[in-house]
Order: C-alpha cells, then structure tokens, then sequence
C-alpha cells in the first residue's frame, strides 16, 4: 500500500509497502533501518531524486521517508529541516478527522457512520431540515454533503472555508446553518468544512476538546508525542482541531 501526504505548500511523501513480516516490526521505540539495496531499491535513484527535490524541481518539499517491509531505508530532509521538525499538515487533517470517528465507534460513542450528525451538536433540526436531519458523518468523510460551498483559493473573497475561519461566532453552527443544496451522499464535492463539523460532534461526544481526545486515544498509543494544534480562533476546542 502506498500513501502520498500531501499538505499546502509542503510536500511530505510516506511510502509504506507492507509484508507479513510487518506486523513482525511494528510497532517499536523507532524504525528499523536497512540499506534501501537490501531492500531492492536503487540508491543512486534515490540520490538522484535527492538532488532533484534540492533544485526545487518538485516545489517546495520539505521531507521524504521512504518504509519498506517495516524497514527505514531512506530519508531526505530539505534544508533546515530534519526528523523531530513539525509540518503543517493542512488537509492531512481530514484522515484524521475520519480517524476519530472511528475512534468513537470502538469507544461506544458512536453507533453508526449514519448517526445524524446535528444530533451531536444538540442542534434543534426543523422538518424543513430535511437534508440536515439525513446529513451524517459517512457523507461528511466521503466529502458527499451537499452544502452550498465554494472551496476556491484562500485569496478568493468568496471561499466559503475563509468565510468561516473569518468569523468570530461558533463555526459548528455555522456550519449547520450552511444552506444544503443537494441531498446528502449524492454528489462529491471537496468541503474542507466537513471535517470540522466532524471534530466538533466528536468533542461534544466525548465531552472533550479534540487535542485531548487525539492526544489520548491517539498520539499516546503511537508514542508520537511531539504534535502542535492550531490555537486560532479560541483554540482547538473552537476551531476543529
């Protein structure tokens, strides 16, 4: 299985190719570490790409690890940057937000990814709501909710995202209140708003706010403990994580 982690502006590229030993491997206190030949891979390519991603060939990359059968076989870090340096994921989030939901099912928080989500929020859905009411955390994840949005580039005055992060109200209901054009599951449409409302049920599910709920259930048993939360807009617990 390969996973590309992409983020805005950085590029960060992790490269898992599971065997049976793997489970074998992982999870210990850091990576094995194995000479990439011995793992079949080529290194003068990999220095090769070294060299490319320093010239600026593939934007402004900042680290490439590549894992193989559980193995570290190689790293590269651009300049100033080195393993224990943070990156702003940006949408890398949304796998997150898609974790915790899963997260909440194994903790009984959670019965179903077709639970409505307004029900977390406690928010008092009409019979006008018609897609509210359907509108529940597997259309959310699946970027399938439906809402009136517009997910253009941050400069643009009319991004729906920027809207929200501009406001000084409680983005949740705002997103709530966010017109639903198309019922729920029917169309993909990518609305970084989605794992918001996610992160904000799941905190009123736990009662928690979301870092100490990732900390918690997630990072601990990782032993990933050097992470930073946004603390715009009042913080975590305000703004989704």
């Amino acid at each position: 299985m390969i996973k590309q982690i992409l983020s805005s502006g950085f590029l960060a590229i992790l490269l898992l190719l599971f065997q049976p030993s793997f489970a074998q491997i992982f999870p210990n206190e850091d990576w094995l570490q194995a000479l990439p030949a011995s793992k079949g891979l080529q290194p003068a390519k990999l220095q090769q790409m070294n060299s490319d991603l320093s010239a600026g060939q593939f934007g402004n990359v900042r680290s490439v690890i590549i894992i193989k059968d559980g193995y570290l076989v190689h790293e590269y870090y651009a300049k100033n940057i080195n393993r224990d340096s943070l990156h702003s994921l940006q949408s890398i989030t949304k796998n997150l937000a898609t974790t915790y939901v899963g997260i909440a099912l194994q903790d009984g928080k959670l019965k179903s990814i077709e639970e409505p989500v307004y029900k977390a929020y406690q928010f008092k859905a009409t019979a006008v709501d018609t897609y509210l009411i359907k509108l529940n955390y597997k259309h959310l994840m699946t970027m399938a909710a439906g809402f009136k949005w517009n997910e253009g580039s941050l400069s643009d005055p009319n991004n729906s995202w920027k809207k929200i992060m501009e406001s000084p109200d409680n983005w949740y209901i705002e997103l709530l209140l966010t017109p639903i054009l198309h019922e729920p599951g029917r169309r993909f449409a990518y609305q970084s708003g989605n794992p918001i409302l996610i992160n904000g049920a799941i905190q009123e599910l736990y009662d928690q706010s979301i870092d100490k709920i990732a900390t918690e259930r997630l990072f601990n048993p990782l032993k990933i403990n050097r992470f930073h939360f946004w603390d715009g807009h009042g913080g975590p617990a305000r703004n989704g994580g």
